[in-house]
């Protein structure tokens, strides 16, 4: 199933409504409209994608040019020389690193279609894969250590002007920002400040900060290159069958710690163990 989903979580959209000038409301309520229509409409199977060898790098880039009709214009093909787009640019640029990344350290294309349930804890988790995976992607591509990463998500998307560093903090959940327009980053980092809440699929957006952490303080413990050991205890845990649509923060927690001392040795599985006793999950 396609599943829709918004740059900008609908908490922060919602605060601009509240809190913005009258044109800054009136863009943030029109595009906060079309998410969540975009999230209702339940779209049908796309066509089957043309599959290449496996490993293949394959990249078509499209301009739907401000309609919604897709695929849009082929702007960029596999190969193809830089148009001078920028934006093209950086979504040719950045799948090419995001492909080499998931190939290289874990011999597949793409990490996705687990089918993690998008509502409360096993949506929270939903989101929070797609941070550290995410963050993983940016510090195999700047050769950064753990402790040398900034865990930064939506460093740079903040206007000018605006007190922060990005939209969500994995180190530090709840500290991405804090201005009068934005408000304070309202995201949770241990589960005594867990927030339940019927908007945003139950939290998912707000939630992802617990396990986000949990990662962050992982990998940090463990040291070295985050893809490595505590990337693939999360890898793998992903990858598990036993691992059910609905799951919450509990049994995702002893999965990583399984699989990061199955593969990586007893000390690797007892940082894990840490990191989720740390933000109250175990």
């Amino acid at each position: 199933m396609t599943r829709i989903h918004s740059v900008i979580p609908p908490y922060i959209l919602r605060r601009i409504i509240e809190s913005g000038s009258e044109p800054q409301q009136r863009c943030a309520r029109q595009t906060l409209t079309h998410v969540q229509t975009l999230m209702a409409h339940m779209p049908g199977k796309p066509a089957a994608p043309h599959v290449s060898k496996a490993g293949q790098l394959e990249r078509d880039i499209y301009d739907a040019k401000q309609t919604q009709e897709l695929p849009g214009t082929q702007v960029r093909y596999e190969g193809q020389p830089s148009n001078g787009d920028v934006a093209v640019d950086e979504a040719y640029d950045y799948l090419g690193i995001t492909h080499d990344f998931f190939w290289k350290e874990y011999q597949r294309d793409s990490l996705d279609n687990k089918g993690l349930i998008y509502f409360e804890q096993s949506g929270a988790l939903n989101e929070s894969l797609s941070d550290v995976f995410g963050s993983l992607v940016k510090q195999y591509h700047l050769k950064q250590t753990a402790d040398q990463a900034d865990w930064l998500i939506g460093e740079g998307l903040l206007a000018k002007g605006i007190n922060g560093k990005g939209l969500r903090s994995m180190s530090e959940p709840g500290t991405a920002y804090d201005d009068p327009l934005l408000g304070k980053d309202p995201q949770p980092a241990h589960m005594k400040d867990f927030i339940k809440t019927r908007e945003d699929n139950g939290g998912v957006h707000l939630n992802s900060g617990i396990p986000n952490r949990a990662f962050y303080l992982a990998a940090t413990a463990i040291g070295g290159y985050a893809w490595e050991k505590a990337g693939y205890a999360w890898y793998d845990t992903v990858c598990d069958r036993n691992l059910p649509q609905d799951a919450d923060f509990d049994a995702f927690a002893k999965l990583t710690i399984a699989h990061g001392e199955k593969r990586s040795g007893s000390d690797v599985g007892a940082a894990i163990r840490q990191a989720w006793e740390q933000v109250g999950v175990l």
